[in-house]
């Protein structure tokens, strides 16, 4: 499991967590678990801060795993699970 840092700061706290983790830029996300019983996260991130290349991207993070699609269709939201896992090996 990862280990994120905690940084406190008065009486909040703060969790540095990978970018590739943070809340999307998009607000419309997905979750589903797939077969294995790995939580996801799915959605859109308009541009990356790793990659100089323009673009959307589709981007499928769990606990331990971060996959990024760059091809995906519009109605991405609407995919049945199976189908979105599918597409997460597109990566």
């Amino acid at each position: 499991m990862p280990h994120y840092g905690i940084a406190a700061s008065g009486m909040s706290r703060k969790v540095d967590r990978p970018d590739s983790l943070a809340v999307s830029d998009s607000p419309c996300e997905r979750s589903y678990v797939d077969p294995e019983g790995i939580a996801w996260r799915v959605f859109v991130r308009v541009r990356s801060d790793y990659d100089g290349r323009q673009g959307r991207s589709l981007i499928f993070a769990s606990e331990t795993v971060v996959r990024r699609v760059r091809n995906f269709p519009d109605d991405w939201r609407e995919c049945p699970n199976a189908e979105l896992e599918r597409l997460s090996w597109n990566a």
